[in-house]
């Protein structure tokens, strides 16, 4: 929302606070965190026009951003307040902070890992476990040593009998929270949609009806003699207590510190458990110390927080899409964009009907939409306490929306009962299409035309056209008929891996089709390949590979009529050394126009380099190539993360340079 008068900012603290209240409460997020992030900028941005008389009196930007935290049962009170940080939200932005600080010439950094879980303080007496509580309201939090079974790897007692608390972030591992959610859905409960709020409630409920596995990560203390943080987590951990996936040394310099943050957001999908950034602090206590607080937060850290990976979206409808073998894949589509991952979201598959049930997702409802770098965007679930009253139910369809055939539903994804043949004309103009066998002339309403007069029922008879009667039909000609001739017969030169790609094996595309007659050769080895051997493809499960020989199968009479029209069914061996492709190795994104050379084939290039094409710039990609009206957030996502850039004037030269 927009803050431009009393009225927006009194709606937008409240909601804030509501937010807030909602997610420290009750374990229900009814945010998420970019929207929350920027409405709290908004919030702040507003204030600080405002004369102190004018300002709501709330809790948002106190020592603790967890003031709106309440205690439900027994309390316990920390040694000290479990204070929070401010936040950056770019590279640019945390060594700007960094350069503001009053430092010393002799100053260190730490940077650690902001762990996506509940703060939890531990108290030891002697050496033994005495206590578990929440942060709280920072200073008062609520008492949950009775859930200590359920956290598996927090010492009971100390090789060492000292009196300190520990601080840290208790979470679900990935693979564990994956396995709660399962029992949570047998038990008869709705499953959760947040990792955090899963933590969170199986933390502080008193009693759970499945077990659960919880991780402790720690980031802090307080009781130790030491000197600066680094040296406290290096004792924490000979003292038995997980420092997760934080290195544990000081930084000498800016912008070691800030290369050490943009490392931890480049790993970030590697790492067994959720983060949301990395939290930068000077390390020595006497600088904590000689610069003290704000009224709202320490000035020796800050947290950098990372692009959200997820985002909340509103189903606006669920439509139908049929694929060129008949498949019936539902789509959801949002009322608005919703930037996630690092790209704007407005429809994402449902994958088929049994997911729409099993997550019970209405349309109206607000849901969680995630992506993880390159994965493609999935709804992790519903938020059932934003459902609207007027929430409609989805029905599965019984006939095919494109044909109004009848619905196959004996397997989890609907199909139509004619297959291939519902699809034919989108299947065949799929095969003709410029990235494929590029048969110039033969679009969609040209493959239609061909279709509907009985001239072309399979992509071979593409290759059999009678021209004289293609002359006959509307708009062609017999200009148009002899220029769709001399395509078709380019079309049929086209290598092995297009010919392949042209079949729509089902659970192939053009990358797998390419790597799967780079292995294999030839179509025939193809054919003969067995379960193991298919598996052995990079990217081939057993899934995969039993579509793939059933297809295979299905599609022999096809393959039989284009191999006796003189396709080509082998590959032709270039021998290239691989350690001499300039691009081998490296992730690569096109971003704008690369003249004559279209998207696809931008893409065949860079894999003609030993590059693999990606298509969205994370913290993996290793060079950005820049062409005319190119995407500026693409741009300015590779010049944050310190990405190599190259113009599409020097890759063209250098392709060209290499195809010599």
């Amino acid at each position: 929302m927009e803050i431009n008068s009393e009225k927006t900012y009194e709606e937008a603290v409240s909601l804030a606070i509501n937010a807030a209240a909602s997610y420290y409460n009750q374990d229900v997020t009814l945010m998420d965190d970019g929207a929350y992030d920027s409405l709290l900028a908004q919030i702040r941005l507003f204030e600080s026009n405002l004369s102190p008389e004018e300002r709501i009196d709330h809790s948002l930007f106190s020592e603790v951003a967890a003031g709106v935290g309440s205690v439900f049962g027994k309390s316990h009170t920390h040694r000290s307040p479990m204070l929070s940080l401010d936040n950056v939200f770019s590279l640019t932005e945390l060594r700007e902070w960094c350069k503001t600080r009053n430092l010393h010439e002799d100053d260190k950094w730490s940077v650690e890992v902001k762990y996506d879980g509940l703060s939890l303080a531990i108290t030891y007496e002697e050496g033994v476990l005495v206590s578990l509580a929440t942060r709280g309201d920072g200073s008062v939090g609520e008492d949950v040593t009775y859930a200590l079974e359920r956290v598996t790897n927090i010492p009971r007692t100390l090789p060492e009998k000292v009196n300190l608390e520990v601080r840290g972030e208790v979470l679900f591992q990935s693979s564990d929270f994956t396995i709660a959610n399962d029992l949570r859905v047998k038990s008869g409960k709705n499953p959760y949609v947040n990792a955090r709020n899963a933590a969170s409630g199986a933390l502080r409920a008193e009693n759970l009806e499945y077990p659960v596995k919880l991780s402790f990560f720690v980031h802090g203390q307080v009781g130790l003699k030491v000197k600066g943080q680094i040296e406290a987590l290096n004792l924490l951990k000979s003292l038995g207590f997980d420092t997760g996936a934080t290195s544990l040394v000081a930084f000498n310099s800016i912008e070691e510190a800030v290369n050490a943050v943009a490392s931890i957001e480049k790993n970030r999908e590697n790492l067994p458990f959720t983060i949301d950034g990395a939290v930068v602090k000077l390390d020595s206590l006497d600088s904590q110390n000689r610069l003290g607080f704000t009224s709202r937060a320490p000035k020796w850290g800050i947290a950098v927080k990372f692009a959200p990976e997820e985002a909340f979206g509103i189903v606006n409808s669920i439509d139908l899409q049929v694929g060129r073998l008949g498949t019936i894949t539902p789509v959801a589509k949002l009322t608005n964009k919703v930037l996630v991952g690092g790209a704007n979201i407005e429809s994402v598959t449902l994958h088929n009907f049994d997911e729409i049930t099993r997550k019970d997702i209405r349309i109206g409802d607000t849901v969680v939409v995630r992506r993880a770098g390159d994965v493609i965007p999935e709804i992790v679930g519903v938020v059932p306490e934003m459902r609207p009253s007027s929430a409609v139910t989805y029905k599965a369809p019984s006939q095919c929306p494109r044909c109004n055939g009848d619905v196959d539903s004996s397997e989890v994804r609907l199909k139509c009962i004619r297959g291939r043949d519902c699809g034919l004309v989108e299947s065949i103009a799929y095969a003709t299409s410029r990235d494929v066998l590029d048969i110039d002339g033969c679009g969609e309403k040209v493959v239609k035309a061909l279709v509907d007069s009985g001239l072309v029922k399979d992509l071979a008879d593409i290759f059999t056209l009678d021209y004289s009667k293609v002359a006959l039909l509307e708009r062609m000609g017999e200009l148009s008929a002899d220029n769709l001739r001399n395509s078709i017969e380019l079309g049929r030169t086209r290598p092995f891996a297009k010919v392949l790609t042209s079949l729509g094996v089902r659970m192939t595309g053009r990358s797998m089709s390419k790597r799967l007659a780079a292995h294999f050769g030839s179509m025939e080895a193809l054919q003969k390949a067995t379960l193991e051997e298919l598996c052995s493809v990079e990217g081939v499960g057993v899934e995969r590979a039993n579509s793939i020989i059933d297809d295979l199968k299905e599609l022999r009479p096809l393959i039989d009529k284009l191999k006796n029209l003189g396709l080509s069914m082998e590959s032709v061996k270039v021998v290239n050394n691989v350690k001499d492709l300039p691009l081998q190795g490296k992730i690569v994104v096109v971003t704008g126009n690369l003249g004559e050379l279209g998207r696809e084939e931008a893409k065949d290039a860079v894999e003609q380099l030993g590059g693999k094409a990606s298509s969205a710039v994370s913290s993996k990609t290793n060079l950005l190539i820049i062409g005319e009206n190119p995407g500026s957030s693409k741009v300015n996502k590779a010049v944050e993360l310190g990405i190599t850039t190259m113009s599409s004037v020097d890759f063209l030269t250098l392709l060209e340079s290499f195809n010599k």
